[in-house]
């Protein structure tokens, strides 16, 4: 919308909309691996909790396993 609006003004200016992710010392700019690094991080991030709540006893349903 607003590239709409700023081409009607004649404004042209691009816009930089890189997203980049620091790891260890290699930073990623691939929208593709950054999507993949983060949906890991979650990932992994979520079943690591499970896996703490089901060993705490705080998992009302023990019986379920994660495999992954």
């Amino acid at each position: 919308m607003w590239q709409l609006i700023n081409r009607e003004n004649c404004k042209t200016e691009e816009v930089d909309n890189k997203l980049e992710k620091k790891i260890g010392n290699n930073i990623i700019s691939n929208p593709t691996e950054n999507a993949e690094k983060i949906n890991k991080y979650f990932t992994n991030t979520v079943v690591e909790l499970v896996r703490q709540n089901i060993k705490n006893g705080s998992y009302n349903n023990s019986r379920q396993e994660i495999n992954h």
